[in-house]
Formats: structure tokens, sequence, C-alpha cells
């Protein structure tokens, strides 16, 4: 249980590799402090960052951004990336993190690992024939003079 009075921060966690390009390798940065710690993480006194990925979301492939960065060793990357949340928090930035400066081992999870079948026979058509998006349905307008 997280003390009521810890200082706020935000912990960013990699997501693992999943068939879907929305989801995987996506960095989520979970806000902590004042009571509050989400179920994916827990504090760690043995952790350069003070954190780690809750075990059972580590064996799912969940890892912390802190980690992937010092796995390469890339020090001025995480301070980088420190930056950008104080930047964002402080309403100077509404850009996206550059894709080139996550670690490698993030952009490796963003590819995902599911192969298009469908995008191999995009050569067998001219006008590709759907793009698999779906369009919300609209409610009809009943027609003037009452309902028949």
């Amino acid at each position: 249980m997280e003390d009521a009075s810890a200082r706020y921060r935000v912990v960013p966690v990699v997501s693992p590799i999943s068939n879907d390009p929305n989801t995987s390798g996506r960095v989520r940065n979970l806000h902590t402090g004042g009571g509050v710690v989400h179920k994916q993480i827990v504090p760690s006194p043995n952790s350069p960052s003070g954190w780690e990925v809750h075990p059972s979301y580590g064996r799912a492939g969940w890892v912390l951004l802190h980690d992937c960065y010092l796995r390469e060793e890339d020090e001025a990357g995480w301070n980088r990336y420190k930056k950008y949340l104080d930047h964002w928090a402080k309403g100077l930035t509404s850009s996206s993190f550059p894709e080139g400066w996550l670690p490698k081992e993030v952009q490796r999870r963003r590819k995902a690992n599911a192969v298009d079948e469908f995008a191999a026979a995009g050569d067998d058509f001219r006008v590709k024939p759907t793009t698999g998006e779906t369009t919300p349905s609209t409610r009809a307008k009943p027609a003037k003079g009452g309902e028949s």
C-alpha cells in the first residue's frame, strides 16, 4: 500500500509483444503517489528506479522502460525521456516521444509479432477492396408524419 503523502511520479512500463500493433511494445506512463499504485508495478528498494514490474505482469512480458534503457547502457536516453515527461507535465510539449529515441528493445516490440498475410497479397489487387476499418452505425431518422 502506497503512503498517501508519497511524492507524485510517473513510472513508464512497456507492454509485451502482441499481434496487435496498437498495443505491442507501447509505453504506458503509470501515475503513482498520493496513495495510488498501479497493479502492474510494486515498490522495490533494490531497483535503481525504486519500482519493479509485478511478477505476474513480468511473466506476461511487461518491463520497466528504465530497465530497457539500462540494459542498453543509455543513461542519456533515460534522462531524455524523464525530461520529456517533465515537459509534458508542464504543458511544454504535446508531441509524442520520438520513436528513434526509444530503446531498441521497445522498438522491436512495437513492430509486433504478427505477419500480415494480406499485405503480401496486395499486389494481386489494383484497388484495395477494403482496409478492414469499420464505420460506426448511424441511427435512421423516423419518416415525417409518425411511425409506420
